[in-house]
């Protein structure tokens, strides 16, 4: 799976609301562009926050504290999760700081996992 940029559904952010999933975001009205990343057979969704407070984070700003948040990664269980009908867009600058970065934002995704297991 080539990575791209996506939006999520309603209905994920209803199937996914317990409080088992507190770190998700829930913004219904301007919801998360995420990054659709896949590591051996399971798909993440890495979204783009603004003012991440730690360094767990694919940077895009970070003046602004702007980038891919690892800690708010959430693992896409099933394609009606992705919503089709929305094309996201990024800020230039953030467009520019991802473009031909995808290995680093994956290893460095797979660093947070590895940071999470020790």
């Amino acid at each position: 799976m080539k990575s791209s940029l996506v939006f999520l559904t309603k209905e994920f952010y209803e199937d996914h609301s317990e409080p088992s999933f507190r770190e998700i975001e829930h913004k219904v009205e301007r919801p998360y562009i995420v990054l659709l990343v896949k590591i051996e057979d399971k798909v993440w969704g890495l979204p783009f926050r603004s003012h991440i407070k730690h360094e767990h984070a694919f940077w895009t700003d970070k003046p602004n504290r702007c980038g891919i948040d690892y800690s708010k990664a959430v693992m896409i269980t099933d394609q009606k999760y992705i919503d089709k009908s929305l094309t996201p867009h990024l800020r230039q600058n953030e467009f520019e700081a991802i473009r031909g970065q995808e290995f680093n934002i994956y290893k460095g995704f797979l660093s947070y996992i590895e940071y999470l297991l020790a």
